[in-house]
């Protein structure tokens, strides 16, 4: 199915959660937050958030630096 994640429209398998979908893409749940259509979601439901075809995901992640 068609989603789009921040701007960049991919393929993914049907049914696949957020916390798949980060393991996918190499990206680190504990230092990035997400929205999907503009709602941010709790990390704590990152498993049980299943994204649906035509989903909107912007995915921001923390950098510590000094």
């Amino acid at each position: 199915m068609q989603i789009t994640i921040n701007s960049k429209s991919i393929d993914v398998d049907n049914n696949i959660s957020v916390d798949k979908l980060l393991l996918l893409q190499n990206i680190s749940k504990e230092t990035s937050v997400l929205t999907i259509n503009d709602n941010f979601v709790d990390k704590e439901t990152y498993i049980s958030t299943i994204i649906k075809e035509n989903d909107n995901i912007e995915i921001m992640s923390f950098v510590g630096g000094g």
